[in-house]
């Protein structure tokens, strides 16, 4: 992310998202035939890792289909996703 923004590290510019939807876009030619929820799982990959520090499209692309075909990130995003289900069950977990 460019750090000449005013309100880094949270607010992004033109630069920023255009920068993660060529990623996005990258890793969705290089996924297998992705459905909704694995198009989901690789922007919020980008994402994470884009707000980390890695800026290269090509990068990020191939960081976020290594991930999403990890069986080590489907394990943690579905303890993550149980979490979240169960707080919205159970508003006092939240």
């Amino acid at each position: 992310m460019s750090c000449d923004h005013p309100l880094f590290p949270h607010a992004m510019n033109p630069h920023d998202l255009r920068t993660m939807r060529d990623a996005v876009c990258r890793a969705l030619e290089l996924s297998d035939e992705p459905d909704g929820a694995e198009k989901e799982q690789l922007a919020k990959i980008v994402y994470r890792f884009y707000r980390r520090g890695l800026v290269d499209p090509e990068k990020l692309a191939g960081m976020a289909v290594f991930l999403s075909s990890s069986r080590t990130f489907h394990r943690e995003t579905s303890h993550t996703d149980a979490g979240a289900e169960g707080c919205a069950r159970n508003p006092t977990l939240s």
